[in-house]
């Protein structure tokens, strides 16, 4: 929460990390011959440049780059109950959850645990709990600590329901994929810019927004096929909005960094974001 200073309020600032949305796109640029030392070394200089939010993002009127504190969120799966098949709260109100999704591959897998393995290893911030996934992090933070600011750096259009006073979406889909729709060209999305995207999105038409977490409304009649949700109304609203979730975490149990954590990995001058297959966000663009 903010810290008081005679009677001023000074407001932390934190930059939200999707872990698998990174590792996915990290993945996507690493070749699977590739021998492990050599996937080391380059996961060892993407923890030093996504630590440094100052490298990549730009040109925003919320806030200076450097007064964000990067914080990792990961997914993590647990033993559910009456089977041996490990995943999250979702999956046990929902079994068909993401069942439509391919297992990951061997390269994937070994992508997610030497991220999580060198982040941690420089003693950054990470959150994980066992049943629950990034997105439950994220929403923890936004409806909790609403005297911090939060940007929310994912590809996850679920993220933009949490977008309000306190918080925006920092979208690495655009500006690595043009499209054709130059409302959705921004990368960077308040309140204003998540409604002017999905307002003029022909599959919106019929649920328009008044606010961005109508998106969670419009998810629910529209059904969402990336998290094998079918259209029509038919799984419990709780699973789908992340404002109010049907579980929580206990936020009670959180304590945010209160400053950023320096590594002493070297990023050189000549590393650059699309290296990782991220965009420059730009508030101008």
């Amino acid at each position: 929460m903010g810290l008081h200073f005679l009677g001023v309020i000074t407001v932390k600032k934190y930059l939200v990390i999707d872990h698998m949305v990174l590792v996915h796109v990290l993945a996507a640029k690493l070749d699977s011959e590739s021998d492990l030392e050599a996937i080391k070394k380059i996961i060892t200089v993407w923890v030093g440049f996504i630590s440094r939010p100052w490298l990549y993002i730009s040109d925003c009127p919320y806030f200076e780059a450097s007064e964000l504190i990067p914080i990792l969120v990961a997914d993590a799966k647990t033993e559910l109950p009456d089977t041996t098949i490990p995943g999250y709260w979702r999956h046990q109100e929902f079994p068909q959850y993401k069942g439509n999704r391919k297992h990951a591959s061997g390269l994937l897998n070994r992508v997610r645990a030497l991220t999580l393995s060198v982040w941690n290893r420089n003693r950054l911030p990470l959150f994980f709990e066992g049943g629950f996934e990034a997105d439950d992090f994220a929403s923890c933070f936004v409806n909790n600590f609403k005297d911090n600011f939060f940007a929310l750096l994912t590809v996850d259009s679920d993220w933009s329901g949490l977008v309000g006073e306190n918080c925006i979406w920092l979208d690495t889909y655009c500006g690595k994929h043009p499209r054709k729709n130059p409302l959705h060209q921004a990368n960077m999305l308040d309140s204003d810019r998540v409604l002017t995207r999905f307002n003029s999105h022909k599959d919106f038409a019929n649920y328009p927004l008044d606010k961005p977490s109508d998106i969670y409304i419009a998810k629910h009649f529209l059904g969402d096929k990336s998290d094998n949700i079918p259209a029509g109304n038919v799984v419990d609203f709780g699973i789908i909005d992340l404002l109010n979730p049907n579980r929580k975490i206990d936020h009670t149990k959180i304590m945010l960094p209160e400053s950023q954590t320096s590594t002493d990995i070297v990023v050189r001058s000549f590393v650059r974001p699309d290296m990782f297959g991220l965009p420059v966000f730009e508030w101008s663009k």
